[in-house]
């Protein structure tokens, strides 16, 4: 790598992880380096990941997203634990890392959706009671016709 001098370490992660309703599960060996040329430190990772599962029928797009977000979390969570400990502050630092069950196709909702939901549930309601109301109509006109006949 040019420009870079000093010492390089790594790490190598393996993790899975299955959905909480049976439906798929994921491995991934992750190759974390860590170069410290002058001034700073480079971390550069590399994953191999393996999904099965309903997930692939998502396709490479969504599960692309969905890793991205995961990465910009775990960059984020890795940033707060150096600052702290960078600034000697206690173990609050591991309170960064939180345990939260995944649920991936949530992350491929947009921002902001959730507000919409009462809107398009509105929407639903009154498509049904149209739908309804029209085949008690069409069964009243036939109840009329047979009447008559």
């Amino acid at each position: 790598m040019a420009g870079e001098t000093g010492k390089k370490a790594g790490a190598r992660l393996q993790g899975w992880g299955a959905d909480t309703h049976g439906s798929g599960d994921a491995e991934a060996e992750v190759t974390l380096t860590v170069a410290e040329p002058a001034g700073g430190a480079v971390l550069r990772m590399r994953t191999d990941l393996l999904i099965r599962g309903k997930i692939v029928q998502f396709g490479k797009g969504a599960i692309t997203a969905v890793s991205d977000k995961l990465l910009r979390q775990f960059a984020g969570n890795l940033a707060a634990l150096i600052e702290a400990d960078r600034s000697g502050a206690p173990t609050a630092a591991a309170a960064v890392v939180t345990a939260k069950e995944l649920d991936g196709l949530s992350m491929l909702r947009p921002q902001g959706v959730a507000r919409y939901v009462p809107i398009a549930a509105a929407f639903a309601i009154g498509l049904f009671q149209g739908w309804l109301l029209g085949k008690v109509s069409a069964q009243a006109k036939l109840i009329k016709e047979l009447r008559r006949g």
